[in-house]
């Protein structure tokens, strides 16, 4: 429990200096763990599910992909997501500042 305490008080401690725009990402992130331990949680339940409709003579580990590979396939997916929505971000943020300033030498003389 003390080990709790510590990590807890350390995250607080990283959020006190956490920049205002960094807490969206954080969320996201939270987000993303919470899902990952109800995963958790869910897959001892699915996996006796899954070992019964599993084809023949295929049980246990070999019957139902491991939490690690469904964590990490979700992550991945998670994370080409993320990449694009920043490129798309990126674009609407800088695009219009970069027209602006093309406009803005096209207009000055020579």
């Amino acid at each position: 429990m003390l080990a709790a305490q510590t990590v807890k008080r350390k995250v607080y401690q990283q959020m006190e200096n956490l920049p205002p725009e960094g807490f969206e990402e954080l969320a996201s992130f939270l987000d993303f763990l919470a899902f990952k331990h109800r995963l958790s949680e869910t897959s001892s339940a699915h996996a006796h599910e899954n070992e019964q409709s599993a084809p023949y003579g295929q049980t246990g580990a070999a019957a139902v992909p491991s939490l690690h590979e469904r964590v990490a396939q979700d992550y991945d997916a998670l994370a080409a997501m993320y990449d694009e929505l920043a490129d798309e971000l990126a674009d609407e943020v800088w695009m219009p500042a970069e027209n602006a300033a093309l406009l803005q030498t096209e207009k000055e003389p020579a």
